[in-house]
């Protein structure tokens, strides 16, 4: 009986899984919809500032039109970054400050350019010990390797 409600077990949480994948997936659609709509709405403002320019340009008076325009491209470019941030977290992804790729969101280098992505910082309170030379953290005394960085050290 104990495999019967195991396997229950298990099955229940696959399906959790999954509908929670595809309940991402649907929010990463949506976002990417919400992305071209403003793409779009970017458009149609830098047709209208080049019209209102155009129109407008024998009498100089075209600054408060085309300042709108412009404050609208700044709100949708918000908004896409903001759009692009949500996906991020959906895909449990960060972008790589060197090079721009996603990088897994537990990842300290980036796959692609090998920057740092994240740096882990040693414990503070830490028994006396010895210091990794490739980063500087403090580790026991009897350890083989860092424990933040997986440096060997020499016995």
């Amino acid at each position: 009986m104990a495999f019967l409600d195991n396997f229950s077990k298990k099955i229940t949480e696959v399906s959790q899984s999954a509908v929670q994948k595809t309940k991402n997936m649907a929010d990463i659609v949506k976002l990417t919809t919400q992305i071209s709509e403003e793409e779009k709405k970017i458009n149609d403002m830098y047709l209208q500032i080049g019209k209102l320019y155009v129109e407008r340009y024998a009498m100089n008076n075209a600054d408060m039109d085309i300042n709108s325009c412009i404050e609208t491209i700044k709100a949708s470019h918000a908004s896409i970054e903001n759009c692009k941030k949500m996906i991020e977290d959906l895909k449990g992804v960060e972008k790589c400050p060197s090079c721009g790729a996603e990088v897994e969101n537990d990842a300290l280098f980036c796959p692609l350019c090998g920057a740092t992505v994240k740096v882990i910082e040693a414990p503070q309170q830490m028994p006396a010990g010895k210091i990794c030379p490739a980063c500087n953290a403090q580790v026991p005394e009897d350890s083989k390797f860092c424990t933040s960085c997986g440096h060997a050290f020499e016995m």
